[in-house]
């Protein structure tokens, strides 16, 4: 499950998948579910995007730490409208948790891969 946006960002399996469980498979901003959409396919198959959080055209940053995982409707309507002091505290407590997920699910990789499974 490796996702790319239209900016070009590539989110390995690992990394998409802390994303989701950091935000609890909800779009970042409307916290509605992100689940597969047939008409998504232009974006990835699980109908999300990947958002910018400060657009990059105000930052050219593809940084892990300035992307959440959006559906396409709020992703669109965003466009390149800079975060609230509040979005920036929320989006950096979203990452505090992915990096906490990333480094538990790598874990359970090595742990598995060492045992044979």
């Amino acid at each position: 499950m490796s996702v790319r946006n239209r900016s070009a960002v590539k989110v390995g399996p690992l990394s998409a998948q802390a994303f989701l469980l950091a935000q609890a498979n909800t779009c970042f901003y409307c916290t509605n579910m992100l689940t597969p959409h047939r008409f998504k396919a232009k974006f990835n198959e699980f109908g999300w995007t990947v958002d910018h959080v400060i657009p990059r055209s105000i930052i050219k940053s593809n940084s892990l730490n300035n992307i959440v995982f959006s559906c396409d409707t709020c992703n669109n309507s965003k466009r390149d409208i800079l975060p609230s002091k509040e979005t920036l505290s929320l989006v950096a407590d979203m990452h505090r948790r992915r990096r906490e997920i990333l480094k538990e699910l790598k874990r359970e990789l090595e742990e598995r891969q060492k045992n044979g499974g």
